[in-house]
């Protein structure tokens, strides 16, 4: 699951994704991300941190209090660089901190691949 605001982010990224293999549910705001990750149980969550409605954090905490997608690698894909909000994230246990803007699509489908591979062993 893809979960970001912006458009472009989500074509761009979901485009690489589906072309290497991965079926792709996108969510435009937190609320979403939350119902979607409930509905389809995804195998990892890319999670943007500013996002409308509900911040990606406050998405993470919940999929973390969620019995059935606690341990659902999170992947946060943002461009926020303030060091105590990956701090924090960091601490809820997402799987990786991805910067947006130095991370091209075929870079994302390789640590999209490693974290799945890294729950299937």
């Amino acid at each position: 699951m893809l979960a970001d605001d912006d458009q472009d982010i989500v074509d761009m990224y979901g485009l690489a994704l589906a072309a290497a293999g991965f079926a792709v549910r996108t969510a435009r705001d937190g609320i979403e991300a939350v119902a979607c990750a409930v509905t389809e149980r995804p195998d990892i969550v890319l999670l943007d941190v500013q996002m409308p409605r509900m911040t990606g954090i406050e998405v993470l905490r919940e999929l973390r209090n969620t019995p059935d997608l606690n341990a659902t690698p999170v992947v946060m894909v943002t461009n926020v660089t303030d060091d105590a909000v990956r701090r924090e994230v960091q601490l809820l246990g997402a799987w990786a901190w991805v910067q947006k803007s130095a991370t091209t699509p075929h870079e994302l489908v390789d640590i999209v691949s490693a974290a799945v591979s890294s729950v299937l062993i």
